[in-house]
């Protein structure tokens, strides 16, 4: 019986990071650029606009089961 291929990949050691990894990252993230404020905009536009979607799913079921129960 040929043995697991995830067996073999995990008895293997694990891959150490360079010692100057830690830095080299540190020093990307710090110069990140900020989103722009059209983007933070679109951004909180399309939560607003799933928001208001949510809602008027919300109602329209609550309206449903109104219709439904008042018809009786």
């Amino acid at each position: 019986m040929k043995p697991d291929p995830l067996d073999e990949l995990l008895s293997q050691p694990l891959v150490s990071p360079p010692d100057d990894f830690t830095p080299k990252v540190m020093e990307r993230i710090a110069f990140e650029p900020l989103p722009h404020k059209i983007t933070t905009w679109l951004q909180w536009a399309a939560i607003a606009g799933t928001v208001a979607v949510g809602i008027e799913q919300i109602l329209g079921f609550i309206f449903g089961i109104w219709l439904i129960s008042s018809a009786t």
